[in-house]
């Protein structure tokens, strides 16, 4: 068995809203294009250098930019929220509830 594990699949609008109840302040999540994100975004000034240390972007075929690496990345995340038909990755949580019942006390308990 590949056992793949998780605690939950959080939609980002569910996640800014426990956010939001926790903290008491006020929070949302906007969802924006990955394009726009590469231009006006934290990682903006480094999406076009290379993602791996003394990797070269002009002769090694293999490389990938920062912006190629992480847009991939995001998008694998931005479509499984729900862990529903749609979603890029599934987990079994019936199974890992009969595997760990507790396992979101244990988390939360820490």
């Amino acid at each position: 068995m590949d056992l793949e594990v998780a605690i939950d699949h959080v939609r980002y609008d569910d996640l800014a809203a426990a956010f939001e109840k926790v903290s008491g302040h006020p929070a949302r999540y906007i969802d924006i294009s990955m394009e726009e994100y590469w231009e006006t975004g934290a990682m903006a000034s480094r999406a076009d250098l290379p993602s791996g240390y003394n990797s070269d972007l002009k002769n090694d075929p293999a490389a990938v930019s920062i912006r190629d690496n992480f847009t991939g990345f995001w998008n694998l995340w931005r479509y499984s929220g729900g862990n529903d038909k749609k979603s890029v990755i599934k987990r079994d949580y019936k199974l890992l509830d009969e595997i760990h019942p507790n396992r979101y006390v244990a988390i939360y308990q820490r």
